[in-house]
């Protein structure tokens, strides 16, 4: 063997050697790097879901509370029940966001912490995105079923077929807006940068 062939090895050695600790050290940057960083995009993107909601939502629900648009009480219910799920979807969320950003080892990050979080935390947005298309659909439904009853007490004859076949298609458009609008939101808010994570896990753990 050659001094060129062992300067080759030599070579291929020390860089397998610092791939590693370059590996970890850029995981850490994605993970408690500054602003641009996708932990600290899913943070801010959190807060902003979380003020908006209270800022709309709230005034709404309680507006609806208070002088009771509700119908029933079982509606009064699921909308109480609807609201304490969406506090504890933000506060699981951005503790496992914030857990995510200040791993004490990077190493253990890389093989364990990371991926677990990472995995709740996609199960956590797909769970929303479940629950709030189906939140949505009840909201449809419920507001075009008012808009029917109007319809029907103000003018009988107004109902006719091609009212219920504007309903219908008024439904069948909401709901795929709803489904397109909130798939492209959580995708933009957290999905894209989860996925950047999970890959950059994905191809640390091929090089181990």
């Amino acid at each position: 063997m050659n001094f060129d062939d062992l300067s080759r090895r030599w070579q291929q050695q020390a860089t397998a050697v610092s791939s590693a600790p370059t590996a970890a050290a850029e995981l850490q940057t994605l993970l408690a790097g500054p602003d641009h960083s996708p932990v600290a995009q899913m943070r801010r993107n959190a807060w902003t879901d979380l003020l908006g909601g209270l800022l709309i939502g709230g005034p709404i629900t309680g507006a609806a509370l208070a002088f009771g648009w509700l119908p029933s009480p079982w509606l009064t219910a699921a909308v109480l029940l609807v609201a304490g799920a969406s506090g504890y979807y933000y506060f699981r969320k951005l503790r496992l966001l914030r857990a995510l950003a200040g791993p004490s080892d990077p190493n253990a990050a890389l093989r364990g912490q990371a991926a677990r979080t990472l995995g709740e935390l996609r199960r956590l947005v797909n769970t929303y995105y479940r629950l709030n298309l189906l939140l949505g659909l009840v909201v449809i439904g419920l507001t075009l079923w008012g808009v029917a009853g109007h319809v029907q007490a103000i003018g009988p004859a107004l109902a006719s077929g091609r009212f219920w076949l504007w309903l219908g298609g008024t439904a069948l458009v909401s709901v795929v807006l709803t489904h397109f609008l909130l798939r492209w939101h959580l995708h933009h808010s957290y999905g894209r940068h989860l996925i950047r994570l999970e890959t950059v896990l994905r191809e640390l753990a091929d090089e181990a």
